[in-house]
């Protein structure tokens, strides 16, 4: 092989900057308790699963089960929920 590889990390939500701060202070606590990630744990992760050699690192049970969830969710109520979500975000 090449010696090159490839891991894709998938982490929802993470406190980075200030602006990342002020979006996922629009969710509600379960939801920042559940999703939302320390940008070390993050990190951690994903260099962990990088030297596993897996190719997508999804930190956080609960992120791993909204993922599974998605796949089986009707593709419009799936999307309906993210533009609803994401308009939160961007106009609160």
């Amino acid at each position: 092989g090449s010696g090159v590889s490839v891991t894709v990390v998938n982490p929802n939500g993470v406190r980075t900057r200030m602006d990342a701060h002020d979006r996922i202070d629009t969710h509600t606590r379960i939801a920042k308790q559940l999703f939302i990630k320390e940008s070390s744990m993050v990190a951690r992760v994903a260099v962990e699963g990088m030297l596993k050699g897996r190719l997508v690192v999804v930190p956080g049970y609960a992120n791993r089960l909204l993922i599974a969830l998605s796949r089986i969710l009707p593709a419009g109520f799936r999307d309906r929920r993210t533009a609803r979500i994401i308009r939160k975000e961007l106009l609160e």
